[in-house]
């Protein structure tokens, strides 16, 4: 796993490193190192590059690199963006013109270039974009050439995720050390590109954890096991007043066998029988109590819901009422697995969420963003932080999902980052929560969770190589799986 930090930790990370014996002048020049070699990879068959530079030490960075780029032959110029600059800067752009590297001019045409190097601003900036440096966004993302943003695009908060403004659009980002919070987050899909992480030489020790595929490790099968060994997991869904709801219910209680559970019942109203005797083969089934709005609070029910279950999902294709929040009531004081609150059981939630506290069993909450939005309110901004917050508050692990999803029990944050577009669809929250119910059986909640959004995104993948990223939907994953 890699760290993700805030810009306050980086600091803290570089003033640490700096007071053992490491120079800024050496932390300038391994940064620039890492960016010379992304850079030669791209432009290694020749080609025009321009640096663009500011007055900090991001800047020093792309004088330094444009440096090594004309020591290696390569064609390299530089671009002055900012009016005042630091000492680094200044002795950089000294050799650069005792290297007789060319200097634009602001003014110039950029579409002569292949590649350009944003080394504008780093990781400080606290506001729009204006004069010089919001002129030169501009005329990058006009370029047509391959962009690479040292550290962070210019434009973005490295905090937030969110664009200030005008915002190069980076192709590749070359970060140091660990990723920022703001690589990840909101805005972040939209101008960071490829992202790497380059190895600078600044330890770090966080919380906060970029999943990698190669984390990812299942435990293997028992070859002598059978289906009593991997769990019993319910599903609740389902309502005569939503459209597909009946799918959305079914779809998440495939999803949970499709993904290694022994047994999955899917519980549906009672009033909705025929809609699902038809196609569910798999499943077993249970009728829920129910009424025209959906499933009733029925204690007798629950009790037969629980009874030798490891894991319940609840809330897809549900209406969220004063029923379902009694359902959610009843488990959280008397259920003793893992319960996985989803769709209308957020919805359920919103302003009693006081409901999940202190709960006999585990609490998973997989709200996409718009949803916790309603569950706690806050600044997007500070989404990482308000998803961690909640977490320890309720006692629960929450899912936030969106183009990274971030997953935390309140101690540790997960950044996933496996999705794909094709996931933009209705449906696929429900096979999420499916996933989540089989392996929430065999692994802590946190750990499902993470793994469940890995192997969630692999099968979108599959799915929109064979078919198309518009034309995926929920069933395509599930066979993916």
């Amino acid at each position: 796993m890699i760290d993700v930090l805030s810009v306050k930790e980086v600091r803290e990370n570089e003033a640490r490193v700096m007071q053992g014996g490491v120079s800024e002048d050496e932390l300038i020049e391994r940064a620039a190192e890492k960016l010379c070699s992304a850079v030669r990879r791209r432009a290694e068959n020749g080609g025009k590059i321009l640096v663009l530079y500011g007055g900090g030490n991001n800047g020093a960075d792309g004088l330094s690199t444009a440096l090594g780029l004309c020591r290696g032959g390569f064609d390299a110029s530089v671009c002055a963006v900012a009016d005042k600059k630091n000492g680094r800067v200044l002795s950089r752009e000294k050799l650069c013109a005792e290297s007789e590297i060319p200097f634009a001019s602001i003014d110039d045409d950029f579409s002569r270039y292949g590649v350009i190097v944003d080394a504008m601003l780093g990781v400080g900036l606290d506001r729009e974009l204006s004069g010089k440096y919001k002129t030169a966004a501009e005329k990058i993302n006009a370029s047509g050439a391959y962009v690479i943003s040292a550290d962070i695009p210019t434009g973005l908060d490295a905090d937030g995720g969110i664009a200030l403004g005008a915002c190069v659009k980076a192709n590749e980002t070359v970060t140091f050390s660990c990723y920022k919070t703001g690589l990840l987050v909101n805005d972040a899909k939209r101008y960071c590109g490829k992202i790497t992480v380059a190895d600078i030489g600044i330890d770090s020790v966080s919380d906060n954890r970029f999943l990698e595929e190669k984390d990812v490790v299942l435990k293997e099968r028992d070859p002598s096991g059978n289906k009593y060994d991997y769990g019993k997991v319910a599903v609740m869904g389902g309502s005569p007043k939503m459209p597909g709801a009946a799918l959305m219910a079914f779809e998440s209680s495939v999803a949970s066998l499709k993904s290694g559970a022994g047994l999955s019942v899917l519980c549906v109203p009672d009033r909705m029988a025929a809609a699902y005797q038809c196609r569910v083969k798999e499943s077993m089934l249970d009728f829920m109590a129910s009424d025209a709005d959906g499933m009733i609070f029925d204690k007798s029910g629950l009790e037969r819901v629980m009874k030798k279950t490891s894991c319940i999902a609840v809330g897809m294709g549900m209406v969220p009422n004063d029923n379902l929040r009694k359902i959610i009531g009843y488990l959280c004081g008397n259920f003793g697995g893992t319960l996985i609150l989803d769709a209308g059981a957020l919805g359920a939630s919103v302003g009693c969420a006081d409901i999940i506290k202190g709960a006999k069993c585990k609490v998973i909450l997989t709200p996409h963003t718009g949803e916790f939005d309603r569950l706690c309110g806050g600044d997007k901004k500070d989404l990482p932080r308000r998803v961690k917050e909640f977490s320890a508050a309720y006692g629960c692990v929450t899912v936030c999902k969106g183009a990274v999803s971030i997953i935390s029990d309140g101690k540790t944050s997960l950044f996933c980052d496996f999705g794909t577009p094709a996931l933009s669809k209705g449906g696929s929250g429900d096979v999420l929560s499916g996933i989540i119910a089989a392996l929430a059986v065999r692994y802590d909640p946190l750990t499902a969770c993470a793994y469940s959004c890995y192997f969630l995104g692999k099968a979108a993948k599959r799915a929109e190589k064979e078919l198309s990223p518009d034309s995926v939907i929920a069933s395509d994953i599930i066979v993916r799986i």
